[in-house]
């Protein structure tokens, strides 16, 4: 007697996630990513940087080209490489790019325990400087907007545009907060902008992207490490 198997489609989606986990037995997640993400801006014509200005230390990426300047700022719970690099590729033909990982994502750090917006906008504001920059434009995304509106209102005859995605700035209405809060099932924005473990990074999946990848839980383990406990522990 002979039988037929019929055999469903092997989706796409697998095949990346089993790729993905015969990779995580010699290298993680966040270092697949970070080395994709690096590997981009490198050809766009960036390089990354550390430069020491008074108690910050500053990490950020340049093009150091001939043109006028556009200075991306990210938003929180990702650094810049991760954030923009989509977009360098095509904005480098026409800006010389400085893409600076804001204090606490990165190797970005203070010497303080705190660092407000306000401080943030400091620190950028002593790395245009140490670049003698005296003309430049913003755009910041989420928090980095925030810091990208700070910034502005320290030096505004330095700044030619002011570009602004998903950016609350200071107005945040508490029917607004009160929504979130029902929306995602938390208590508070630091409960879902700063998870307490990696399984709850696939909240913040949600918040990122309009469609979020169906990412499994155990693939956040090693971003989480990297991301939101290296800084806080001093991890190296």
């Amino acid at each position: 007697m002979n039988f037929r198997l019929k055999l469903k489609p092997i989706n796409n989606w697998f095949l990346f996630l089993f790729g993905i986990v015969l990779l995580l037995t010699s290298c993680s997640t966040y270092r697949i990513a970070d080395k994709f993400t690096s590997k981009k801006l490198h050809q766009s014509g960036l390089t990354l940087k550390k430069v020491n200005l008074g108690n910050y230390h500053i990490e950020y990426w340049d093009s150091a080209v001939d043109k006028p300047t556009l200075m991306l700022i990210h938003g929180f719970g990702a650094s810049s490489q991760f954030q923009w690099f989509k977009q360098t590729d095509v904005l480098k033909d026409s800006f010389r790019l400085i893409l600076p990982n804001l204090i606490y994502f990165g190797e970005s750090k203070v010497d303080t325990s705190i660092c407000d917006v306000m401080e943030q906008a400091e620190a950028l504001k002593l790395l245009l400087d140490y670049l003698q920059i005296k003309s430049y434009s913003l755009c910041g995304a989420s928090y980095g907007g925030n810091v990208a509106v700070e910034l502005a209102n320290l030096n505004p005859q330095n700044v030619n545009k002011l570009i602004l995605f998903d950016t609350p700035v200071k107005y945040m209405s508490l029917e607004d907060i009160n929504h979130i809060y029902e929306h995602y099932h938390v208590k508070s924005l630091g409960e879902l902008l700063i998870p307490s473990d990696y399984k709850k990074l696939t909240l913040l999946l949600k918040v990122a992207f309009l469609n979020p990848p169906k990412v499994p839980a155990i693939f956040c383990r090693s971003i989480y490490k990297e991301l939101y406990t290296k800084q806080a522990t001093g991890q190296k």
